[in-house]
Formats: C-alpha cells, structure tokens, sequence
C-alpha cells in the first residue's frame, strides 16, 4: 500500500472544528475517485486511535476530492501541545491507499 504525506493542517484551540480533506490519487499520483467514502483516524501519541469516520462530501469539479470535519468541542480528551496524527484510507480500482496528515491542539 502506498501511503502519501499530505502534511500538517494546523494549530487547533480545543473549541475548534478541523477541516479534514484528501485528494484521492492513483498509484503514479494521478487524482481519480474512490470506489467508496475514504475513513479516516485519529492516533494520538501514544498510538490510540481517539476517533475515526468518514469522509462524505466531495466537491462538485473536483475529482477525488473528499471532506469531512472533526469537531474538537464533542470530546473533552483533547490536550493542548499535542500533534495529533490522521491516518486516511481509501480504495481506487481494488487498490488500497493510504495518506497521512497531522494537527495540534493549542
């Protein structure tokens, strides 16, 4: 499985909403579809997944372009100073895929 970087989204006060977005891509990077929603999980440091779903909403014009939010006021774990990672996973033509991305509370 090939797993893409798609870097550090930002600072976020525990009160915030954090945009979650990926680009769904081929294997030579090309943007296509998925074959289903993409999840998504969040680890904190200690390797525990804290929270995961979907990514429903794509964009009208933009292929493979998936999006979600995760609300960071639903759930009192959230610790400032900590970088969160967000694994996503989706599947393009019986491919499995992977990209990465991080946030910090603040």
């Amino acid at each position: 499985m090939t797993v893409l970087d798609s870097g550090f989204i930002g600072h976020f006060p525990a009160s915030a909403t954090v945009p979650l977005a990926l680009q769904c891509r081929l294997q030579d990077l090309q943007v296509a579809s998925p074959s289903v929603n993409p999840t998504f999980k969040i680890i904190d440091p200690d390797g525990s997944v804290i929270e995961n779903g979907e990514l429903t909403k794509s964009v009208s014009g933009l292929t493979g372009f998936r999006m979600s939010s995760l609300d960071l006021s639903s759930k009192s774990s959230w610790q400032p100073g900590v970088l969160y990672t967000v694994i996503f996973n989706y599947e393009q033509g019986g491919n499995m895929r992977a990209a990465m991305s991080t946030f910090q509370v603040v």
